[in-house]
């Protein structure tokens, strides 16, 4: 009895460890973009909730040219890339914590953009290259694994004094 009371209290102490996303990351609802010169200006909006959002510029065979961050006002974004050349590029815009990916393709043969999509498949690729390393929730997980190191050792001595 007392093998399976230690054990429950070791689990107790093990479940912080376990993550759970319960809260999903706010989507890029719309995204249009614009040319004029040798500008590419985009703009959207977001779900509530998001306080920024990450855009890189692709060629049309998706390798990254250039990557800004916008901030999110009101539920509403912009940024500029400037380019070297006048043809076709991809604009790719996320959720700044990630999430779905929207890409529109702007050409400077036009003045408004099409192919206005959310690509899940190519988002993985997107998302894996150049990511900027953050400490996401680094101080709760350092600050929870001592304290179940601590409980569990303080178990183990008051185990061996009553044995």
């Amino acid at each position: 009895m007392k093998k399976i009371k230690l054990l429950v209290l070791i689990c107790l102490f093990v479940f912080p460890f376990i993550r759970v996303d319960a809260a999903t990351t706010p989507k890029v609802l719309t995204l249009e973009g614009t040319t004029s010169g040798t500008s590419i200006s985009y703009n959207g909006t977001t779900e509530e909730g998001s306080t920024a959002v990450m855009c890189k510029l692709l060629n049309t065979d998706s390798e990254e040219l250039d990557m800004l961050s916008s901030p999110v006002d009101n539920k509403e974004f912009t940024g500029t890339f400037t380019v070297d050349e006048k043809k076709d590029y991809i604009v790719a815009c996320a959720n700044y914590e990630g999430g779905e990916i929207k890409k529109i393709t702007v050409s400077f043969n036009k003045e408004t953009t099409s192919n206005n999509t959310n690509d899940k498949e190519t988002s993985k690729k997107i998302t894996n290259s150049n990511n900027v390393k953050t400490s996401d929730n680094i101080i709760k997980f350092v600050i929870l694994s001592f304290i179940s190191l601590m409980a569990t050792i303080s178990l183990l001595i008051i185990k061996k004094k009553r044995a």
